[in-house]
């Protein structure tokens, strides 16, 4: 809904959250509970963040990520822990393939907001790892940050100018 509501500006904040969280998280955890965190251990989520906007680094960098994502995934008989690899380049492929759905004219290029749908997979993923790992007893936050609620009004009223533009038409 935020990628959505952000005209995909959000997936940014994503990548840099995520790896920002598990580069933490590696560091204060044992790797030999969890090899997948070696993919994480000394790593710059701002760099890479940033790393998204080279033409190369865009499909490498969120394939590691999602790939790493996949390796944690607590259920050891599913498909994403079994096959990390095949996983990652399925989200990522369809990610790309959603993206490049932008350069389509007229309205149709707003269905590239379907790009959100494959990270909200690998969220999913990394939803199931953190439950698996954190205890139960461990505050989740319910709210917005005062930088989230501005990047959600911008980007709201960026969706809203470009949905009015196809209304009134041109």
């Amino acid at each position: 809904m935020l990628s959505v509501l952000t005209c995909l500006f959000y997936n940014f904040y994503w990548f840099y959250k995520n790896w920002r969280d598990l580069a933490r998280h590696a560091a204060s955890a044992d790797e030999t509970s969890n090899p997948g965190l070696r993919a994480f251990n000394s790593i710059s989520p701002l760099l890479r963040t940033i790393g998204l906007l080279v033409p190369v680094l865009q499909i490498y960098l969120p394939l590691t990520l999602v790939k790493g994502i996949a390796e944690l995934h607590p259920g050891e008989s599913t498909f994403p822990r079994r096959h990390p690899l095949w996983a990652s380049g399925l989200v990522i492929g369809f990610w790309i393939a959603f993206m490049f759905l932008g350069r389509l004219p007229g309205s149709l290029y707003l269905l590239s907001f379907l790009a959100a749908i494959p990270l909200a997979v690998s969220q999913s993923w990394l939803n199931d790892y953190w439950q698996a790992v954190e205890s139960k007893d461990v505050v989740v936050r319910q709210a917005f940050t005062v930088k989230e609620l501005m990047v959600i009004i911008a980007g709201s009223m960026l969706l809203a100018l470009i949905l009015t533009r196809f209304i009134i038409g041109r």
